[in-house]
């Protein structure tokens, strides 16, 4: 008898992070998690369990919260909403110690300073210029401007 697959492959490898929570001691309070690794990625992103409250009746649902690490910044505890999804990876405890968290601030989005004309309307103010002799490099950028509440 042959079996054939039918459908595509499934995208997931591993467990829920509740599966891997419920087989540790305090649910997993202070192990690391991850998902998804890339290794094509120098830092790693992961989580350092602080808190999780698995549901009881189903192993595979409940709420969990975690210092997020990602790419070697800390973000803070947050609550893990992926947590039912079956890629999560524990680390073992003898490699904790490869995990390291840059105690630094994640990196800001900071906005771009100047926003360059469109083509055409360089164009436009070119001939302007030209007809009134003046030359100005200011005018091919206007500041870009952020309203905050």
């Amino acid at each position: 008898m042959v079996k054939r697959q039918v459908g595509r492959q499934a995208f997931f490898r591993g467990k829920s992070l509740f599966e891997l929570c419920c087989n540790l001691k305090n649910f997993g309070a202070n192990r690391i998690v991850y998902r998804n690794p890339k290794p094509d990625l120098i830092e790693k992103s992961f989580y350092r369990l602080t808190r999780v409250e698995p549901d009881m009746n189903s192993m595979t649902k409940g709420t969990s919260w975690g210092e997020k690490v990602h790419r070697g910044h800390l973000y803070g505890i947050r609550q893990i909403d992926a947590g039912n999804k079956t890629d999560w990876f524990l680390v073992p405890k003898d490699e904790e110690n490869q995990y390291q968290v840059h105690h630094a601030e994640p990196p800001k989005k900071s906005p771009v300073p100047d926003i360059y004309l469109p083509p055409i309307w360089k164009m436009i103010l070119q001939k302007k210029l030209t007809d009134s002799d003046q030359t100005s490099q200011n005018l091919y950028q206007w500041p870009f401007k952020v309203k905050t509440k």
